[in-house]
């Protein structure tokens, strides 16, 4: 058996292991009727929509759906290679797929190319993709969610991603367009500012933010998430 890399110290471990525990990967609904007139969905939508619940079930702990994730986004970004979107969702996959990884040097591989499909997909982003709409939320800003909820769940000293985590959902909710989407998105956006304003120590911040996602949803994983944070912070 090979010798582990000289980076796998124990310390250096521990962190890896908590790599994206508790990704909070948007998941919209569909389209409510105030969503602007921007274009059709791709033909691909059903199959996006498919591997969505995958990778949902990957990231809330069924470590067999990891590769069927992988797998489908994969599958989805060869087939539509003008979506950055899917890449995006592949990149997180492959993070999980980092998360549950044996070795020290595999959570660091997967988590590395998973960054790399992320990075690519924001590089990809154009115009464009602010008109073209799935589940009734424009490709733009769904992909920059993405990537900031997976940016914000990293251990900082190791992948140094909060800060562009930061400033991506900044982006998000300040999209004109933002207002305009699904409701289930939007708690998701503001759960993930509100996670942002808790690695700062930002309290009054992060309250305001959790309090805003309960505002548009009271009911969904986001609502779920964000009513038990200001429990327990006594609000």
């Amino acid at each position: 058996m090979c010798s582990p890399p000289s980076f796998a110290t124990p310390a250096t471990a521990a962190l890896i292991v908590t790599v994206l525990l508790a990704l909070g990967t948007a998941t919209p609904s569909r389209a409510t009727t105030d969503t602007p007139p921007i274009a059709e969905a791709f033909g691909t939508e059903a199959s996006f929509i498919d591997a969505v619940k995958t990778f949902q079930a990957a990231r809330n702990g069924k470590t067999d759906e990891v590769d069927h994730a992988v797998a489908a986004f994969d599958a989805l970004a060869r087939t539509e290679p003008r979506l950055p979107l899917y890449p995006a969702y592949l990149g997180s996959a492959l993070v999980l797929k980092g998360r549950d990884a044996w070795m020290p040097w595999s959570k660091l591989k997967y988590a590395q190319q998973g960054l790399d499909q992320i990075d690519q997909a924001l590089a990809a982003l154009k115009p464009e993709h602010d008109r073209q709409l799935l589940r009734g939320v424009p490709v733009s800003i769904e992909t920059r969610l993405v990537a900031a909820s997976t940016f914000i769940n990293m251990p900082d000293s190791i992948f140094h991603r909060a800060a562009a985590g930061k400033t991506l959902i900044a982006e998000v909710i300040r999209d004109p367009t933002f207002a305009a989407s699904p409701p289930a998105f939007r708690a998701t956006g503001y759960l993930t500012a509100a996670k942002a304003a808790r690695q700062e120590e930002q309290l009054e911040e992060e309250i305001a933010q959790l309090k805003r996602a309960l505002g548009v949803t009271d009911s969904g994983p986001a609502a779920d998430q964000a009513r038990a944070r200001l429990k327990e912070l006594g609000q």
